[in-house]
């Protein structure tokens, strides 16, 4: 069973394995979008906004899917570690730092 912990809350929750990122965040009642309007304005865990960018810091992480890459073209050659919580598949420890 995967851990997660989320740095700027200083919160550790344990999901399991396979589960989605931005939900387990929800779920775990960590806020993963940074303000109001993010929060109210979002596509959902589409992959279309990029609201739910975070930093990831793993062992191992499975690579980027195109939906982040079309995304976040250029911000992933400046940080490989960004990624789409409502893209990312949890399965390792993960440590993640919210933008």
């Amino acid at each position: 069973m995967p851990e997660l912990f989320f740095v700027n809350e200083n919160k550790k929750i344990n999901v399991d394995t396979g589960a989605n990122l931005r939900k387990a965040s929800i779920d775990g009642e960590v806020g993963i979008y940074s303000n109001i309007f993010k929060k109210l304005f979002n596509c959902r865990g589409q992959g279309m906004c990029g609201t739910c960018l975070v930093r990831i810091e793993a062992e191992e992480l499975e690579p980027p899917n195109e939906v982040e890459k079309k995304k976040l073209k250029k911000k992933l050659s400046k940080d490989p570690n960004l990624r789409l919580a409502c893209q990312l598949t949890i399965n390792t420890d993960l440590k993640i730092y919210t933008l």
